[in-house]
């Protein structure tokens, strides 16, 4: 390998070591069963010294806990502990067999890849790491989802350059890339092109190393790469030109290639900023943002375009600006966007402000080391309170966070129009990510009236399964389709504001405030049209009564209006593995099943009567569950099936929620709640 590869190479190498440390990690999605008590004994094996000891103690929790989650990290653990005993045993195979006999369940293909990358890694076996990266593109073709696709292409690249196999390691680098989505693809860029280099295409490795760059400004593994690469492709010119040059010539790419304008000029706004060049381009972009994305684009793009505002302002040095831009999105903010508490807490602590920039640091700090914001944190916080411990104080905040819960109630103002809410959530009992969001709907259930706030709650079998799912969530998902509902937890207001992502306990409180101030931009508006809704219940049977009425007249044409009536379930107790054991507004049915029905086109007035068994109902609900369990043995992990299969339905704890909802923009108009009591 020249000198000038090996300087572009060197970079790039530990990029290519940790996306393989994160592969090797099982996916979230079958993270089941894990009690804490398992977690306990885990940590506590991973830490023993000694490798024969720590094989004993894997086998040990094996035999202990046969079904938990953790038990091929286990099996990964004792691999690499035979190796370290000795890296040509059989005993290591026989772990890379065994871990390739749990691993199947989550897909063969995966299995024999991470497999051979672990082989590879260790230094053991390299029969086998042939015979399983052989064994894993044989079968990728099994796995359904093009990021598991993508994983398989990523590992066997990884592992032919390791055998300096640079052709076939390019080839698969440009498949996996290939199966990644644009705004994803950085990391993977950069791996490619230190691949490029080694095989001394150094023109493609540019545009690669660029995009990468333009996409994560924060990468240093990027950042590294392309400077060595620019002392070599300036040939003595000025560097800093040069790399102006092209970073400007590769975003007219992405501008051009892009289907979303403003969305790739926040990217490069942003991009800019922090690497100090095209300033000019940077502030030109940054103000199309402020002025063109405002709160009636949704909470979410409000929120990244202000952020994004606010960054570049800060590199300009411009602090009243950064207040100017984020203030206005500081209530959507949770510990998660960083980057928006890094600029605030930056600004705030530049103009001397320096309490008031340690509690805007805190506010990420609180629960996550963010390597940029604990750099600021820290000598700062030792300046303020000199003796005082910044990890109790830390502590202490996790602690006020995980057991927060809103106060007092929403006062609804005068003004109100009369607009009722429809605010749906998409969560699952497996998810761990989810009981940030589920709390706070449970904030927004307590802190909202039912007079301005229609909550609904759809579980789905995300990422495990859950009994409170059913047919009706099922088809609510296929309604706003997987580009809206990618995964859980979602949250979508009136049909068309929809966020992702969640957190722990500790971040419910930060997106009770996103929810909340998304849910009162949309209390502002005017409603189209009124819902009258009425219901009963007797026995077992619950009737509905409902009346629609449309003054608008153009509305009132509209042949893509639909009304929904749903019945759910106030409280519901289940405890799942993310440790929720309560569950709210839990959607039991649709009346009139998931397409509803349809109001009168051209007439102003609709009544729909109709009703419902809840025999039946229950019924229902323990077919599609035993069904379910049947054609989906694969995904249980503590056992053949559900532990319990939550069909039946307390009478006292029956809601009805009714909205009309346009079933070509997915726009909901107007909603009701109706207490059956």
């Amino acid at each position: 390998m020249s000198k000038a590869a090996d300087s572009i190479l060197r970079p790039i190498l530990p990029a290519i070591m940790i996306l393989s440390l994160v592969l090797a990690i099982p996916s979230q999605a079958y993270a089941q069963g894990r009690t804490p008590e398992q977690r306990v004994a885990f940590q506590a094996l991973t830490a023993i010294e000694d490798p024969a000891a720590r094989i004993e103690a894997a086998e040990e929790f094996i035999g202990k806990w046969p079904q938990s989650g953790y038990v091929v990290s286990c099996l990964q653990v004792a691999m690499s502990s035979a190796a370290e005993i000795d890296p040509e045993s059989d005993l290591v195979i026989d772990y890379a067999e065994r871990y390739i006999e749990a691993y199947s369940s989550r897909g063969e293909a995966l299995a024999f890849a991470y497999a051979a990358r672990q082989l590879m890694e260790l230094g053991a076996g390299s029969g086998k790491v042939d015979e399983y990266i052989t064994r894993a593109l044989d079968l990728v073709g099994d796995i359904s989802n093009p990021r598991g696709q993508s994983s398989v292409f990523t590992t066997a690249a990884t592992i032919f350059a390791a055998k300096d196999d640079v052709d076939q390691a390019i080839d698969y680098q440009r498949k996996a890339i290939d199966l990644t989505p644009p705004n994803q693809q950085g990391r993977a860029n950069v791996i490619l092109a230190g691949y490029l280099v080694k095989a001394g295409q150094l023109d493609e490795a540019e545009g690669y190393l660029v995009n990468a760059l333009l996409q994560m400004p924060d990468d240093q593994t990027a950042r590294e790469a392309f400077d060595s690469l620019a002392g070599q492709r300036a040939r003595g010119r000025n560097v800093e030109s040069w790399k102006a040059r092209v970073l400007g010539e590769g975003a007219d790419v992405m501008l051009a290639e892009s289907e979303d304008e403003m969305g790739t000029k926040q990217t490069l706004a942003v991009a800019f900023a922090k690497l100090g060049v095209l300033t000019d381009r940077a502030n030109s972009y940054a103000e199309e943002l402020a002025a063109s994305i405002g709160p009636e684009s949704g909470g979410a793009a409000f929120l990244a375009a202000r952020t994004a505002v606010g960054q570049v302002r800060l590199a300009a040095g411009n602090h009243r600006g950064v207040f100017e831009a984020l203030e206005p999105v500081r209530m959507l903010a949770g510990p998660y966007d960083y980057e928006l508490h890094l600029a605030l807490g930056t600004a705030l602590e530049v103009i001397g402000q320096d309490e008031a920039a340690i509690a805007e640091y805190m506010e990420t700090a609180a629960l996550l080391n963010y390597p940029p914001i604990m750099e600021r944190l820290t000598p700062l916080w030792e300046k303020v309170h000199p003796g005082e411990s910044l990890e109790d104080y830390r502590t202490r905040l996790r602690e006020q966070l995980e057991s927060w819960h809103p106060e007092g109630a929403y006062d609804v103002p005068s003004d109100w129009t009369g607009k009722v809410v429809l605010a749906e959530l998409f969560t699952g009992a497996e998810c761990g990510p989810c009981v940030a969001s589920d709390l706070a709907y449970d904030g927004l259930i307590a802190y909202y009236p039912r007079t301005v706030a229609a909550v609904l709650v759809h579980h789905l079998h995300i990422p495990g399964p859950d009994p409170m799912t059913n047919s009706w969530t099922e088809d609510r998902r296929e309604y706003y389709g997987a580009d809206v509902v990618r995964g859980t937890p979602t949250s979508i207001f009136d049909g068309t504001d929809s966020s992702v992502g969640g957190g722990g306990a500790a971040a419910g409180k930060g997106k009770f405030g996103a929810y909340g101030w998304t849910l009162e931009q949309h209390l502002a508006q005017e409603p189209l049209l009124a819902i009258d809704l009425e219901g009963d219940l007797a026995g077992d049977e619950v009737g509905m009564d409902v009346r629609v009425e449309i003054d608008n007249t153009e509305l009132r044409g509209n042949e893509n209006l639909r009304l929904r009536v749903v019945l759910a379930e106030k409280e519901v107790h289940y405890e799942g593995s993310n440790g929720v054991a309560e569950h709210r507004m839990v959607v039991r049915a649709f009346l009139g099943g998931a397409d509803g029905y349809q109001l009168r086109a051209g007439k102003k007035k609709t009544r729909v009567r109709d009703s419902l068994d809840l025999s039946v109902l229950q019924s229902d609900l323990l077919t599609y569950l035993t069904d379910w369990e049947a054609e989906n043995t694969d995904r249980f992990r503590n056992g053949p099936g559900f532990s319990r299969k939550m069909n039946e339905i307390d009478r006292s704890q029956l809601v009805l929620v009714a909205f009309v909802q346009n079933d070509e923009t997915k726009e909901v108009y107007q909603a009701s709640v109706f207490d059956l009591r």
